[in-house]
């Protein structure tokens, strides 16, 4: 499988930057339009048939696919080095979350957030 970054509701600035850098490192960069952004990630990767939820993606988001620790290092280097404003809400592909959603899993990252913020607080 080829090494791939969903890119959901970025600003162009960043948007244009990560698909300089995904071509830079050898992966391929994927918009994610709004009308697909219900489907699950399995399927905006090819893994799973395409069954379209009306759901949209509140918000910015990155999902790398097929990343090995080596290509993550890189694109993460990539980023600061390109002075890419910060999306907190990144995450890499599984066989937990290829069923989700681009909804579900931006839900889901925003709880661990709000959780770790708690945590942070409580410190």
């Amino acid at each position: 499988m080829n090494p791939t970054v969903l890119l959901y509701n970025l600003p162009l600035g960043a948007q244009i930057q990560i698909e300089a850098l995904c071509r830079e490192i050898g992966a391929n960069p994927v918009t994610v339009e709004k009308a697909r952004q219900g489907l699950t990630l399995g399927a905006l990767v090819g893994l799973l048939p395409e069954v379209i939820h009306r759901e949209q993606v509140p918000g910015q988001m990155l999902v790398l696919a097929y990343f090995d620790q080596e290509m993550l290092d890189a694109f993460l280097q990539g980023l600061r080095r390109r002075q890419v404003p910060p999306i907190p809400r990144k995450a890499m592909l599984t066989l937990t979350n290829t069923a989700w959603t681009g909804p579900q899993l931006y839900e889901n990252l925003s709880q661990e957030m709000a959780e770790m913020a708690r945590a942070m607080q409580k410190n």
